[in-house]
């Protein structure tokens, strides 16, 4: 039986996201007392066991000039001893059905591994959503610009400046205010953060967390300012060696763009007109 989660169910879905993801007991109990919501997670009970789960956060799909509302797939798991029977495959069409029957435009997912990608391409996934990859040295970076700060980002910054940097895109997965408030409450709780920057002439944020000795930045955005002077004043506070930043396709001419996310449209397809379609943020 498929469903949607209950508090009596939360003990399980706790013991089955450590037992599929490995995430530590406070990251889990991290994400129910913040994110989780129930009308948000569908089950699947068998013989009173929750034998599969499946999260689907919602968010907002702008192109041409409209906002419609969608779902990001997330958390997609299957308990060990009932793997190979289509539970995944059946909570996606329950997802998909309820989301029509909602009046939603489409399912969003960022699949886990590479073969991945083939699995959900057979449900109806098509690979929409592509990255680039650069990685910048400590010893590439400008100097310092005098007078700039660096301070937590708030998520009225965090949401302006991200409308601001992407909204152009053919297509774009925006988060709300809320949805950004928890990216920055997790990031903080565990080590990582979101940092706003500031010159004289423009200011931006990015998204970081740390891998080793080098920093990951997941998402930035600037307005009025490079994207290495970021990285210069990030570097005045993290010293990090190396900031790896993850950027939108089409940002390095010279490379080949990464495929990172999927889509499963639930009405017509947009026709997309414009820079490449943009997805972020995804609690990857």
């Amino acid at each position: 039986m498929i469903r949607f989660a209950k508090d009596d169910d939360h003990k399980q879905l706790k013991r089955l996201w450590n037992q599929v993801f490995g995430d530590s007991d406070a990251a889990v109990d991290f994400y129910f007392s913040h994110r989780h919501q129930n009308q948000n997670m569908l089950v699947y009970e068998a013989d009173s066991i929750i034998a599969g789960m499946m999260t689907m956060l919602p968010v907002q799909l702008a192109f041409s000039q409209k906002i419609r509302p969608g779902r990001y797939v997330y958390a997609v798991a299957t308990a060990p001893a009932y793997r190979g029977q289509g539970i995944s495959t059946e909570l996606l069409l329950y997802c998909h059905d309820w989301m029509k029957k909602n009046g939603e435009t489409a399912s969003i997912l960022v699949p886990a591994s590479d073969s991945l990608f083939a699995f959900y391409k057979k449900r109806g996934y098509e690979t929409l959503f592509y990255v680039d990859i650069t990685t910048v040295h400590s010893a590439q970076l400008p100097p310092f610009p005098i007078g700039s700060v660096c301070t937590p980002c708030s998520a009225q910054n965090f949401y302006r400046l991200r409308d601001s940097a992407f909204s152009g895109s053919s297509l774009f997965v925006k988060w709300d205010k809320a949805a950004l408030e928890y990216i920055i409450q997790s990031a903080t709780a565990f080590g990582d953060g979101v940092f706003y920057v500031r010159t004289k002439t423009g200011d931006g944020y990015a998204v970081c967390g740390w891998r080793g000795q080098k920093v990951f930045i997941r998402e930035i955005a600037t307005a009025n300012m490079d994207m290495h002077d970021v990285l210069s004043i990030l570097h005045h506070t993290l010293c990090a060696d190396e900031y790896m930043v993850r950027l939108p396709a089409g940002s390095l001419p010279d490379k080949e763009p990464r495929s990172f996310g999927m889509i499963h449209y639930l009405e017509d397809a947009p026709l997309l007109k414009g820079s490449p379609p943009y997805l972020s943020l995804v609690l990857d």
